[in-house]
């Protein structure tokens, strides 16, 4: 039986900037802007940012977003780390969609992002929650690339055009201040090292 490596995609916030917290408040708002466009994407008005912090390992937003035809509200919370997302961050989340849900109606969409996934209990508690509440929905990476598929937002990295086919590694998605972009690695089919990058 041949074996299968699964990879996840990263997410890459890259940002210009003359010191490191110039470069995190750049990252911190492309990733604001990537946020709003993917919720602009599926139905919501601009989004209101409550909070977005930037840190070494990681940017957290919460936002306020209403749809454009049903005029629901949802509270969204984004948390993109270089490592899983704790599995606190979703009861944590879940906490303030029932305390937003008391204050306007029962009707209160809540979205809850993490990149690039919450750890196996976190993910047990998103999966319990969605069960007992249909307006609850949790986003990893792979949610996250999927919906930018679907809008056609990014595509599959190109093709390589030499007459050997290389293995590609690495996927991610790359948020500038330029676009958005799919990439992978490209290696060499001998010595299984990168030899380009494929955007």
């Amino acid at each position: 039986m041949e074996r299968l490596a699964v990879q996840d995609h990263q997410v890459l916030v890259l940002a210009a900037g003359d010191t490191p917290a110039a470069r995190n408040n750049a990252r911190g708002h492309l990733f604001e802007n990537f946020v709003a466009l993917l919720l602009h994407e599926y139905g919501y008005e601009a989004p209101t940012t409550s909070d977005l912090n930037v840190h070494s390992d990681g940017i957290e937003i919460d936002i306020t977003a209403t749809n454009t035809i049903t005029h629901q509200r949802a509270v969204v919370e984004c948390k993109a780390y270089t490592s899983n997302v704790r599995a606190q961050a979703c009861t944590s989340f879940l906490g303030k969609l029932q305390l937003a849900r008391y204050e306007t109606d029962d009707n209160v969409f809540g979205y809850f992002f993490a990149l690039p996934r919450l750890v196996a209990e976190g993910e047990e508690v998103a999966k319990k929650a969605r069960t007992r509440d249909k307006h609850f929905r949790y986003f990893n990476v792979t949610d996250v690339v999927n919906l930018l598929r679907n809008r056609r937002l990014i595509t599959e990295p190109p093709e390589e055009t030499r007459a050997v086919a290389h293995l590609l590694s690495d996927p991610a998605v790359m948020i500038t201040e330029h676009g958005i972009y799919s990439c992978a690695k490209s290696l060499d089919p001998v010595t299984h090292r990168a030899d380009s990058v494929l955007v």
